[in-house]
């Protein structure tokens, strides 16, 4: 047998003992415990470099934002740091809080206060725009609708606020249109039951024409009991009586003074009765002017039949 140095093996006996075990002098040690070329950590002797590498680790604020060495106690820390955190999120509820405050919201009736998307601003089903001034602007047009201090409902255009249409209510259920024209308001005709207004079957008369008012002379009649504001003419029955022939009746508008914008009949015979309908415009306040010429006419009685508006 070989002599042997002490310390050492040959390699075939060293192999036969432990082929595990790598076997190097004290100075190759030392050489490969100093070389951190091979290794970011020396880890020889266990537990004191690995725990002084996790120390080192935790402390790099760099590699992560929250340290989790110790698990729960940094991880509770982080969450109440941030929960304290107002810019991260708004107020903070529980889920039942939450669902509680979702259903509340979902009672409430549609459209709500809470309930304005500008998705549906000037969208059908939606919710119109105002204007600086209260106006309701139409959608897709350039008009826009606002109630002035008369309780007048005007439409306007909306860039240049020219107004194009009024709305007045002169009565129940009534309501006069009119229409600006060259920078003056213009009535338009309405339609109630039709343009033309019927009173229907009526049963008594509206004037018999005295004894002193057949003088030859024009007097008005005064319609604004029986015809609403806005009437532009009425439709006149009339019933003439005349002991004579070649008498006069006239029916005309308020305000007129010649003899030729009127509606008018002519008595042919003596002890004559007839009957017949006129038209008459009527001014602003549904006046009109009757004229009989003398008590040969010994009847004369109007009733309003109905009017135009």
């Amino acid at each position: 047998m070989t002599d042997i140095e002490p310390g050492f093996l040959p390699k075939e006996a060293a192999i036969r003992v432990d082929p595990t075990l790598h076997y190097v002098t004290d100075t190759e040690l030392a050489i490969h415990e100093a070389d951190t070329s091979t290794h970011g950590v020396s880890q020889i002797d266990g537990v004191t470099e690995r725990n002084a590498a996790i120390s080192a680790h935790s402390s790099t604020t760099s590699t992560h934002g929250v340290t989790e060495i110790d698990g729960v106690t940094e991880r509770n820390a982080a969450i109440a740091t941030h929960t304290a955190n107002a810019s991260a999120h708004h107020t903070r509820y529980t889920d039942g809080e939450t669902d509680a405050r979702i259903a509340v919201h979902v009672a409430l009736s549609d459209p709500h206060g809470q309930y304005q998307l500008e998705s549906e601003r000037d969208a059908n089903s939606g919710y119109p725009i105002l204007d600086s001034a209260g106006g309701l602007l139409v959608k897709g047009s350039t008009i826009s609708a606002a109630r002035n201090g008369s309780n007048e409902v005007l439409v306007n255009e909306r860039t240049s606020g020219e107004s194009a249409i009024k709305v007045t209510r002169s009565s129940a259920n009534t309501f006069v249109v009119y229409i600006n024209y060259g920078s003056a308001w213009k009535q338009l005709l309405t339609e109630v039951s039709g343009v033309y207004v019927d009173r229907g079957d009526l049963s008594a008369v509206d004037l018999t024409v005295s004894e002193g008012n057949k003088n030859a002379n024009f007097h008005d009649w005064d319609l604004s009991s029986i015809c609403p504001a806005g009437t532009k003419s009425v439709l006149i029955s009339i019933f003439v009586s005349c002991d004579a022939a070649g008498k006069n009746l006239y029916l005309r508008k308020n305000g007129n003074s010649n003899m030729y914008a009127l509606s008018g009949w002519t008595t042919q015979t003596t002890g004559s009765n007839q009957q017949f309908s006129q038209w008459v415009a009527c001014d602003t306040n549904r006046v009109i002017e009757y004229y009989v010429q003398d008590t040969h006419i010994t009847n004369a009685i109007f009733t309003v039949m109905g009017w135009m508006l």
